[in-house]
């Protein structure tokens, strides 16, 4: 195994379902020996898929390109995009969708969805960037998609970068700070603290909506200040358009894919093959190695539990059918990786549990909690990271977890638990975390 730290590698496979099995020490000569799976195993260690019924919602709340925010109350709150016909048609642009609404699937069918009092009315646009924070109000920071309500000859406007809290209790939003740019991609990479990075500006072009111009400034929101703002951090070493910021498992991030053209009639040309990582602790972007396939509008990008990243699709004229998968340094650092031999299938808030590993728990420096991810459009609405305070137990000599204290810090749900060893992660274990 290589010890050079800036080393990492991009592999190019086919596109559709993907398993793995190439050694790590292997990684960076081989090109992948891949195989189709029907993902009864998966990706998901240990776990697998089950058929869900779907059903139709109410007829006035269906939506278009909207954000579906989970709550610490097993809820999901809706905020933004577009309304559609009772057919489920959408007109482009159609009319926005002003009126927050939340999902409860702990209530009868047909009493599921409530919508929130007219004072939370507010006007946002496709997938605004929404997380909610720890004290269980949902803090909004503006969004990279601005073409709602247009008219033909003006088919989109821009939303001014505002940035909101909402207190679902009363139904109320509460100004919190304006930006200098809107953000291109938003990832919640610690507790209550909110990053933003690339976008652009809008502009109409022959009766459709263009974002062009894209930026490389980065800003990050403490939302436990007691006056909030954007402060702006070092930028990224490319503009970015339609990219995606991904939460690794030492705390740093990777913005992925995107476009840096400048022109209106080509938004999403001149693609930027360079992956980079940020530094929260030392400020700093780091170029990491180059994909192999542009990777803009229409692609997705997502943590694996094995701490690779996977970075799929795309459409810049035909679709792009491949994905790719990145190896981070920390896989190409000598010694040995961290192992996890067992750990509970659920954590409950507030109750220490403990995990048995096959390599030296001791040398456990960290422990960081990854929510399952939901990408689409250039925002995951799922990701949420944090660290975990542990010990060692003095009597069974295993890693002793606490897990986060309340439902507002970490909504229910399926999570990727990382122990690292100076930096370098074990494979995640998909636990669930959930109430007793």
């Amino acid at each position: 195994m290589c010890s050079v730290q800036d080393i990492h590698t991009y592999q190019t496979v086919e596109f559709y379902l993907w398993e793995e099995e190439v050694p790590i020490q292997d990684r960076m000569s081989t090109a992948l020996s891949s195989t189709w799976t029907s993902m009864s195993r998966g990706l998901i260690r240990g776990q697998s898929w089950t058929i869900c019924p779907w059903s139709q919602g109410q007829a006035d709340n269906v939506r278009w390109y909207p954000t579906c925010v989970p709550l610490g109350t097993r809820r999901v709150l809706v905020l933004g995009g577009d309304r559609v016909d009772t057919e489920g048609v959408h007109t482009d642009p159609g009319p926005s969708a002003d009126f927050p609404i939340v999902f409860d699937s702990s209530k009868p069918a047909g009493q599921q969805w409530t919508v929130l009092p007219s004072t939370a009315e507010e006007h946002f646009s496709y997938y605004p960037f929404s997380f909610q924070l720890s004290d269980g109000k949902v803090f909004m920071g503006g969004s990279h998609y601005w073409c709602v309500d247009g008219s033909e000859a003006e088919p989109c406007f821009e939303v001014p970068p505002t940035s909101e809290k909402l207190d679902l209790a009363l139904g109320t939003w509460t100004a919190v700070d304006t930006s200098a740019f809107k953000g291109g991609s938003s990832a919640l990479f610690r507790v209550d603290r909110i990053i933003k990075a690339g976008g652009g500006t809008l502009t109409n072009q022959e009766g459709a909506c263009c974002v062009s111009n894209p930026t490389n400034s980065v800003a990050i929101i403490d939302l436990q200040s007691a006056t909030p703002v954007w402060t702006s951090v070092a930028s990224m070493n490319h503009p970015r358009l339609h990219f995606y910021l991904v939460m690794l498992p030492d705390g740093k991030i990777l913005a992925v894919g995107g476009g840096e053209g400048q022109s209106p009639d080509t938004p999403c040309s001149d693609p930027v093959y360079e992956a980079e990582m940020y530094d929260p602790v030392a400020n700093t972007w780091t170029v990491m190695a180059s994909m192999q396939e542009k990777r803009m509008y229409h692609s997705t990008a997502l943590l694996l539990p094995d701490a690779t990243v996977v970075a799929a699709g795309g459409q810049q004229g035909a679709p792009q059918l491949t994905a790719e998968i990145y190896n981070p340094p920390y896989l190409f650092q000598s010694g040995t990786r961290p192992d996890i031999y067992y750990l509970p299938t659920t954590m409950y808030y507030g109750e220490r549990f403990e995990i048995t590993m096959t390599t030296d728990p001791t040398q456990i420096t960290q422990v960081s909690l990854i929510r399952l991810g939901a990408a689409t459009h250039s925002f995951d609405q799922g990701q949420r990271f944090m660290w975990l305070n542990f010990i060692i137990d003095p009597q069974t000599g295993n890693l002793a977890i606490a897990p986060p204290d309340h439902e507002y810090l970490a909504p229910p749900g399926y999570y990727m638990l990382f122990v690292l060893d100076d930096g370098v992660p074990s494979e995640g274990a998909v636990i669930q975390l959930t109430k007793p």
